[in-house]
């Protein structure tokens, strides 16, 4: 917000461009004001500085919206200063959008060269971005740290059951080694907790109720996982391949399914017969 605030919004005017631009040389072109591409939104950039000093006094009075009104919300908070401020970013690229389908471009190709960009797109961002954000908090950093920690546990399960399969000695074993040893499905325990992670973070941000909603999307990936493709199809194919072998029960019988857990004892019994 500084950095709007701080932008020289008249130092450069909006000039429109005449008729006689194509028959001017470039010379006369280079002495003319130049367009810039966020002259538009100079009223929203002075209604939002306005808005904010208002903010210190205990009112805040957002940005135009668009039958011309202002609203005022007395102690109002940080979040609701924000909802504001965007609510005024909105209205100034509505306001720009619509002055740049009244107004076509011109037609000279020097004053066109001459020209910035009309990227609204990048106004946009340069909007939003400046609206400040709250401080990295305990659900950030905690969020943080169970996405790493779910990343590194998927990526290493994975890398282990390859490197497991790509030896000949092992085609018509099951793995129970590394992270395998503490759990029968380290992989979606790693992708399970990378989901969490990213939901908790986003909690440190939330301004209303229905932003909860957002939980239900690492609730149905742990319920496909879990329920549906994940776990019960791998199960049932080890069922067929290893079922009748004394080892892989007692492997599935003492070895957490999805959260790692202390390894399953050493097998001591009968090996199960070598098929041909």
């Amino acid at each position: 917000m500084l950095f709007l605030l701080s932008l020289p919004v008249e130092a450069h005017p909006c000039v429109p461009c005449s008729d006689d631009d194509s028959t001017r040389s470039y010379e006369e072109l280079s002495d003319m004001s130049v367009p810039e591409p966020g002259c538009y939104v100079a009223q929203a950039m002075e209604g939002i500085a306005e808005s904010t000093a208002s903010s210190k006094e205990g009112d805040f009075h957002g940005g135009a919206s668009n039958e011309g009104i202002n609203n005022e919300v007395p102690n109002t908070n940080a979040k609701d200063v924000r909802e504001e401020v965007i609510e005024a970013i909105d209205d100034a690229i509505n306001f720009m959008e619509a002055k740049d389908a009244e107004e076509p471009a011109p037609t000279s190709h020097a004053v066109n060269a001459m020209q910035a960009p009309n990227n609204t797109d990048g106004i946009k961002v340069t909007l939003v971005n400046s609206v400040p954000q709250p401080a990295l908090g305990i659900l950030d950093l905690l969020g943080l740290s169970m996405w790493c920690v779910g990343f590194l546990t998927e990526a290493v399960a994975d890398g282990q059951k390859f490197a497991f399969r790509g030896k000949a000695e092992n085609r018509k074993k099951f793995i129970k080694s590394g992270l395998w040893r503490f759990s029968r499905h380290p992989n979606y325990f790693g992708e399970i907790l990378m989901w969490l992670g990213l939901c908790t973070s986003f909690m440190s941000c939330v301004t209303s109720g229905s932003q909860l909603l957002v939980w239900i999307s690492p609730a149905f990936n742990a319920l496909l996982l879990l329920r549906v493709s994940g776990v019960p199809m791998l199960e049932k194919a080890g069922e067929e391949k290893w079922g009748s072998d004394p080892e892989y029960q007692h492997y599935m019988k003492n070895t957490s399914c999805i959260v790692p857990w202390f390894p399953a004892s050493e097998y001591k019994g009968p090996k199960a017969p070598k098929s041909t």
